[in-house]
């Protein structure tokens, strides 16, 4: 795995600030894809799921799991959605930077 030492070593200065704000980029969006798909997918009902539950359920709680199915939820499909986001929000983070590094 390249480190952002080794590939500023392989680019030059300018390269350097452009792969460093495309990093930043796919971060930033990417974190911003994940809130914002947590606000459409986690809504159950009136109400939000708990993030500690969504990122922390166990396997073997099979009451709270058997609840869930009774409430319309299925967490890991509710869970998937979210990483969906955001990878869709690092895409368009990766794209932006490529796209600002042509101009």
């Amino acid at each position: 795995m390249y480190t952002p030492s080794v590939i500023g070593y392989y680019l030059g200065s300018e390269e350097k600030g452009v792969a460093k704000n495309t990093i930043s980029l796919i971060v930033v969006l990417g974190i911003i894809g994940l809130i914002v798909g947590y606000f459409i997918f986690a809504k159950s009902g009136s109400s939000y799921l708990p993030v500690n539950e969504i990122i922390g359920a166990k396997a073997n709680n099979l009451g709270q799991g058997i609840g869930n199915l009774f409430h319309g939820v299925d967490l890991a499909e509710v869970r998937s959605n979210i990483l969906y986001s955001g990878l869709a929000g690092a895409g368009l983070g990766l794209v932006i930077g490529i796209l600002s590094r042509r101009r």
